[in-house]
């Protein structure tokens, strides 16, 4: 999957390409910025696990481990919630979250619900062959872009 909207880079390397001659690269934009900013090394690696995520069967359900609450579990089992209703639900992941409030990376926040659409399904489906699963992405008025997977 490829995405030409990305305003901040080509900017950087704009910017950067009046300081030396050189073409600057996607990876070049990310060393600067993880440098720049500073970015933790620990935030790297979590944020790559949004790609190939750790996941969890509890009682015949699949679940994303980062997202697994015991209590909301429990209390979704207690209130007889349908077990691919407890899977929408705990592995929702509200991907508008990531982006600044403003409509201006929408195309962004759908792009990266795809991309999370095509690597969630490849890990699930590696890992439990025998079963199906159904992943969802969309926009919701009140919190934006979205996706969730069940079976």
């Amino acid at each position: 999957m490829k995405y030409n909207k990305l305003k901040d880079y080509e900017a950087w390397k704009q910017l950067n390409k009046e300081f030396t001659s050189k073409d600057f690269s996607k990876l070049e934009y990310l060393f600067g910025i993880i440098t720049t900013l500073e970015i933790n090394p620990d935030f790297l690696i979590i944020f790559s696990q949004l790609f190939y995520p750790n996941l969890i069967l509890r009682d015949q359900m699949v679940f994303l481990e980062s997202n697994f609450k015991e209590d909301y579990f429990n209390r979704l089992v207690a209130e007889d919630y349908e077990p691919q209703k407890i899977e929408y639900w705990l592995n929702l992941i509200l991907v508008s979250s990531f982006f600044p409030d403003d409509t201006a990376y929408d195309d962004h926040a759908e792009f990266l619900c795809e991309l999370l659409k095509k690597f969630i399904l490849q890990k699930l489906e590696s890992q439990f062959k025998s079963l199906k699963f159904k992943i969802i992405s969309g926009y919701d008025e009140d919190d934006g872009y979205y996706i969730t997977f069940h079976q």
